[in-house]
């Protein structure tokens, strides 16, 4: 038998087969949680979006600690997500000051939920 890919493919690649270090090399921007809506890796792209280092980012409630970079609304749909049994989520952050609107696709792996970001 073989192995089935998750419904975590994105530009054709089956991101639950990523390492962190694969992840965080990612050229998009790219943030991996774990199910409790933490940050397991985020890619040099998606921090240069927040304006954060990617490993000061690691461990943290992406919902809770980063509302201010998402915004309320899109924050909140995202910890939703993470608590629920969801497949796929689009949401869209609130523009501000120094980044504009913000489209984030959430999609549900095997292991962990996936977050990519189109400005």
């Amino acid at each position: 038998m073989q192995d089935q890919p998750s419904v975590a493919v994105w530009h054709g690649v089956d991101l639950d087969r990523l390492s962190r270090a694969e992840l965080e090399a990612a050229r998009e921007p790219l943030i991996a949680l774990d199910g409790s809506g933490h940050i397991v890796a985020m890619s040099a792209a998606a921090a240069r979006w927040a304006g954060v280092a990617a490993w000061q980012a690691r461990g943290r409630d992406l919902a809770g600690e980063f509302v201010w970079c998402f915004g309320t609304g899109a924050a909140t749909a995202i910890a939703s997500f993470a608590r629920s049994s969801a497949t796929c989520l689009a949401v869209r952050t609130a523009p501000q000051r120094r980044r504009p609107a913000t489209e984030v696709s959430v999609v549900r792996g095997a292991t962990r939920i996936y977050l990519t970001l189109t400005v």
